[in-house]
């Protein structure tokens, strides 16, 4: 929905503008596990889901940076508000070409990963009644794998593909899980002759989002 203004100059032009009813505000935090050396800084990005299910970019990106620093000088409506967090305001609640819920654009942030960690989780809550995103980084780690054969011909030894899964107790118990691809899919490797029978898993969480080993 739109607000339709009207305005007239001395030569008898007339200029219409069309502004967006209904404005509302998406809220983040970031946290470190651990904290980052000084000078890091990552850019977060609003999003919109658009009517295909996509999550679409503003036709003017909405980043907005952060360096542990609040921005006393904001020059546009989405700035670091506090240390680690930013506010998106006067957004509309109604996009062109969303997806709507309940009468509402869907929003969500993502961010870039910053260099030696990895997104643990991306939790969505509120702030004030508005949407809070809390992005969990935790350091960055790897898994090698490798496959040995005992007691098998070397004609008989075929292709293995292994899943990687996850947990911060016994490997095997109730919390071990899937580790996931972006795509929702498991990460997996094949193993195989050519490659030594080994593979590495790179890009991993050393810990989730209260600290505990993996």
């Amino acid at each position: 929905a739109y607000t339709v203004t009207y305005q007239s100059d001395h030569n008898g032009n007339v200029t219409v503008t069309n502004e967006m009813k209904n404005r509302s505000k998406v809220y983040a935090v970031k946290n470190w596990l651990p904290l980052p050396k000084a000078g890091t800084t990552v850019r977060l990005e609003l999003k919109y889901k658009a009517t295909n299910g996509t999550w679409k970019s503003f036709p003017t990106a909405a980043y907005v940076t952060l360096n542990g620093e609040k921005d006393t000088a904001p020059s546009k409506p989405y700035y670091e508000y506090e240390e680690w967090k930013a506010v998106w305001e006067d957004i509309p609640e109604v996009m062109p070409d969303s997806l709507l819920v309940n009468g509402k654009t869907q929003y969500t942030v993502t961010e870039s990963q910053p260099a030696g960690y990895v997104l643990e989780s991306n939790v969505e809550g509120t702030h004030q009644g508005y949407p809070e995103f809390t992005l969990n980084n935790v350091k960055s780690g790897a898994f090698t794998v490798q496959k040995q054969w005992i007691g098998v011909p070397t004609e008989q030894q075929q292709n293995v593909v292994v899943g990687l899964w996850r947990t911060t107790g016994e490997i095997g118990d109730a919390q071990s899980q899937k580790v996931l691809n972006a795509n929702g899919t498991q990460r997996t490797a094949t193993l195989t002759k050519e490659n030594g029978w080994t593979q590495k898993f790179t890009g991993l969480p050393e810990t989730d989002a209260q600290n505990k080993p993996y």
